[in-house]
Parts: structure tokens; sequence; C-alpha cells
């Protein structure tokens, strides 16, 4: 069974990056950096991409719940 953990874990994350390229991640950073005065812009934008391509399952929930 553990030679089905990477392989899995590898698709995942590429699903994870499909879903990153495919929606707007721009209105969440923006959001984001607006609540954080002293956050740069690059380092919101990274957190948004990890924490997109990592939670993609519950990022797509949240934006079907709009």
């Amino acid at each position: 069974m553990d030679h089905w953990l990477l392989p899995l874990l590898l698709v995942y994350f590429v699903i994870g990056l499909v879903v990153y390229r495919r929606t707007d991640t721009a209105a969440l950073a923006s959001h984001v950096e607006s609540r954080l005065l002293a956050a740069p812009t690059v380092l919101v934008l990274e957190y948004v991409f990890f924490g997109v391509v990592t939670f993609w399952p519950l990022w797509l929930a949240l934006r079907r719940a709009r």
C-alpha cells in the first residue's frame, strides 16, 4: 500500500496546480494584503499559491458557496 502513496500525492498536487491556474486568486490576495499592512505583496502571493495548491478541495468548495 505504501507504493501508492507517492503517486497519489503527486496527482493531488498536480490537480492543485491546475486549480490554481484556472481560478482567479487575485481577489483573495488583495483582501489578505489589505488586512496585513506590513506584508509585502510577493509574500502574500506565495502564501495564497501554497494555500490553494495544498487545500484545493476546500478552495473549490468555498468558491462554489459564494
